[in-house]
């Protein structure tokens, strides 16, 4: 796995299949051109209530994006499951984890606001937390 920063956090690339033509600005463009589809594909599907900003994280499990709540006009943190990963495995450890961060109620846990399936897409919602992630601390 490749990542690039992209005015914000590295962004992970995904590695394609190289031929005798390709170089890297190729493989670069068309990195960017899956995210942003993605991203796009995500916006569209959350759509009325949730508007898609930027990717601010990945993990091998999900993909965590920067929103605004429509309804509550609040930032928010959206974390989709990869679905590459759920049609592979499945989507039942990320229920799991929706279940488990439902039930969590600790002073030092973010809650749970929202979380369900939109256009293919399993998610959930919490609250956005400006500073540097754990990684780079």
């Amino acid at each position: 796995m490749v990542s690039i920063a992209l005015r914000g956090p590295a962004v992970p690339l995904l590695l394609f299949r190289q031929s005798p033509t390709s170089g890297v600005a190729a493989r670069f463009r068309e990195g960017i051109a899956i995210l942003s589809s993605t991203a796009e594909h995500l916006s569209t599907a959350l759509a009325g209530r949730y508007r898609v900003e930027r990717e601010i994280g990945a993990g091998g499990m999900a993909t965590v994006y920067l929103a605004q709540d429509l309804r509550h006009h609040r930032n928010v943190a959206v974390k989709v499951l990869r679905a590459e990963l759920a049609a592979m495995i499945g989507a039942e450890r990320f229920l799991t984890e929706i279940r488990t961060t439902a039930n969590l109620q600790r002073p030092h846990i973010l809650p749970l606001f929202d979380s369900g399936e939109a256009d293919g897409f399993l998610f959930y919602v919490m609250p956005y937390v400006e500073g540097e992630s754990l990684r780079e601390r």
